[in-house]
């Protein structure tokens, strides 16, 4: 643990490794020695350490959640086996946080930016980015003393984060962001197909001079059979895996009785065992023939079971070969469907695509609805012709969406690009009611300009509420009905009477209809101050009526 004054010397930073070395207890006690101090979480081979530096309170937030997540895993346990836990329970629990890939990486004003990247948004609100990931793994992994790296490296779609574990003086790659949901399947990193996800010069800049050279996946399997004291090689598939391992988390973490999991894994080896000696009767390979047909031993097994064989030494060779041509027919059927089906997915995405460009409609556009491309193309095609314009009228509408929210992540981009430093983001202008068109048109002096009014407007918590009591009805019903917080600000900031608040709301829910009616009640507001008259000509009541409309 290692202490630092802040740049500005008014904060203590207090420098730890893992979470272990900072109990709760203990920094409560430095608060009351240092006074304000904030915690940074060191970790080697982050770009941007800066992210891992937390309030006291975010802090102790983060210790509890961890604790959560490693509730029950002891740490006598094995490593391999507390890395698992730990790992499936995080894939499980947290999922990646696709807009946060939007934000810019500089001079954000979003907070969602950091979160992201590092332990919030995983751990206090279940979304993260690779490098949230990979910096909770690493933090958990830390907190039961199980070696974890931190990699940062490319891809071919650019940066991206990852880590390495070292399981029985082996160290592997995994990666928590292309593994959503736990699986045991995407838990290690193939060596033979790291090269195809990840940059192997990054590793080695790791590995150099730490003799970590050997970089291999984890046999889970023989993992298993060892760990129970299984004198057996049987290899189980990934939904064996999974079950198996999801029985031993309840005997290893919840108490729970380890019969069942022994009886069913006995069963299992049964039925391996059975399958071996057949193959060994038949003076056929056992490994090289599963392997070249495709199928496993409990695929046999059920075979033989259904039909009825009775196996002997004579019949054994004539049941293998009988069972590999099926298997093999059935592989090539297989093979042929899903190549069938890969040729008429084709051939209808691109009738759709003519359909989109003979309408005038940009493939793109629906390719971003995730639209059943199925579905258009059987609308598209129908002979129904009252099919055909409901059809069209859905995707129509659809589309009419897809341009609303376009239209609002443009805008919510094109405010975090400029990087204005007044604190004010998107939520805020559209709650002062600028609207997304207007932030997307407009240039940078005219979104600074939009911001300082909606500044103004939405931090005088006073006129606004004095604007609600003279209504008399509630905050959420003006809202509800389009009278947006600038709206109310402005109302009461110049102490309208009742009578014309209550007329402006009369307006409003109407639905509007009555244009005249809408200036006779803007002319009664009580803007008569002028301001900048001598530089513009405009009285008070002009500027603060352009202001209004452009703030709309």
């Amino acid at each position: 643990m290692e202490y630092v004054k802040s740049a500005h010397g008014i904060e203590t930073i207090i420098k730890i490794n893992s979470f272990k070395d900072l109990s709760p207890t203990v920094l409560k006690q430095l608060q009351e020695k240092f006074g304000t101090v904030r915690v940074q979480l060191v970790v080697p081979n982050r770009v941007e350490d800066k992210l891992d530096i937390y309030t006291p309170r975010t802090y102790r937030r983060l210790y509890y959640k961890l604790q959560d997540l490693t509730d029950g895993i002891d740490d006598r346990l094995d490593d391999p086996l507390k890395f698992l836990f730990i790992y499936r329970r995080l894939s499980k629990n947290v999922v990646y946080d696709y807009p946060a890939t939007k934000f810019p990486r500089k001079k954000n004003p979003d907070p969602r930016y950091k979160k992201c990247r590092n332990l919030e948004g995983p751990l206090l609100e279940g979304k993260a980015v690779c490098s949230g990931f990979a910096d909770t793994l690493k933090a958990a992994c830390d907190f039961k003393n199980v070696p974890c790296v931190y990699i940062d490296g490319m891809t071919k779609r650019g940066g991206h984060s990852w880590n390495q574990v070292c399981l029985h003086n082996k160290w592997i790659g995994v990666d928590c962001t292309w593994d959503i949901g736990g699986r045991m399947k995407y838990c290690s990193i193939d060596p033979q197909k790291f090269n195809d996800k990840h940059d192997y010069d990054s590793l080695m800049e790791f590995a150099e001079g730490d003799n970590h050279l050997l970089y291999q996946s984890f046999d889970w399997s023989k993992y298993l059979n060892r760990y129970l004291g299984l004198n057996t090689d049987c290899t189980y598939s990934q939904e064996e895996l999974e079950y198996y391992y999801d029985l031993l988390e309840g005997v290893e973490t919840r108490g729970e009785r380890i019969t069942q999991l022994m009886n069913d894994i006995r069963q299992r080896i049964r039925i391996h065992d059975g399958v071996k000696e057949l193959f060994r009767s038949a003076r056929y390979d056992y490994d090289r023939t599963l392997k070249l047909f495709g199928f496993d031993d409990v695929e046999l097994y059920q075979w033989i079971k259904d039909r009825g064989y009775h196996v002997t030494y004579a019949n054994s060779r004539r049941i293998i070969d009988e069972f590999a041509r099926r298997k093999d027919e059935e592989n090539r059927a297989y093979e042929d469907m899903e190549m069938n089906k890969m040729q008429l997915k084709d051939y209808k995405s691109l009738n759709v695509e003519r359909w989109a460009s003979r309408h005038g409609i940009k493939y793109d556009r629906i390719l971003d609805l995730r639209m059943n491309q199925d579905e258009l193309y059987n609308i598209i095609h129908s002979k129904d012709q009252m099919h055909r314009i409901r059809g069209a009228k859905t995707l129509h509408v659809k589309l009419k969406m897809a341009k609303s929210e376009i239209m609002k992540l443009m805008a919510k981009t094109r405010i975090g690009l400029i990087g204005l430093t007044t604190g004010i983001n998107y939520s805020v202008l559209h709650d002062a009611g600028v609207k997304d068109e207007d932030i997307v048109k407009a240039n940078r002096s005219e979104i600074a300009a939009k911001i300082v009014v909606s500044y103004r407007a939405l931090h005088s918590q006073e006129n606004i509420d004095a604007a609600v009591g003279a209504s008399g009805t509630s905050y959420e019903k003006l809202r509800r009905i389009g009278l947006t917080d600038y709206i109310l600000n402005e109302l009461g900031q110049y102490h309208c009477k009742p009578e014309t608040i209550k007329a402006l709301l009369e307006y409003k829910l109407d639905g509007q209809k009555n244009l005249a009616k809408r200036d006779r009640i803007l002319r009664q507001l009580d803007l008569d101050i002028a301001r900048g008259s001598k530089k513009t000509g405009k009285t008070r009541n002009n500027i603060e009526t352009d202001e209004r409309e452009e703030g709309r």
